[in-house]
């Protein structure tokens, strides 16, 4: 590949720039798995999404082997995680709508969290 000086500049101060940024919603993503154990591969939901940014710092904790759904009520803020999601490269977030009753995920989910009540919920276990 061939460079202008100016345009290999801009390339690096562009890669520094979001290399060093790390997000609130990167810190409470990590919080969360770290707490959870939601490594690699783990199946995640968002409850309440909202605008989604947690979902896709999630998706970067979970890579492209795990799965990240991200719940709401209202079909344009689903429209614009979706659209979050794309621009992020989050390929593995999935936007589903939340159900007050019934199946949202096609499967279990290890961990499931909610930023607006800032609580994790974690599956039943039997205490005998």
């Amino acid at each position: 590949m061939n460079f202008r000086a100016g345009q290999v500049g801009l390339v690096l101060l562009c890669w520094a720039g979001s290399a060093a940024a790390e997000s609130s919603a990167d810190r409470f993503a990590a919080q969360v798995a770290e707490k959870r154990g939601a490594t690699a591969g783990a199946t995640v939901a968002d409850i309440g999404a909202g605008d989604g940014q947690y979902a896709i710092a999630m998706s970067k904790l979970v890579g492209l082997s795990g799965t990240v759904f991200a719940t709401e009520l209202e079909e344009e803020d689903r429209n614009d995680i979706q659209t979050s999601a794309d621009d992020a490269g989050a390929s593995n977030v999935q936007v589903r709508k939340a159900e007050l009753k019934g199946r949202v995920f096609q499967r279990p989910v290890s961990t499931a969290f909610t930023c607006g009540a800032c609580t994790t919920i974690s599956p039943r276990r039997n205490r005998s």
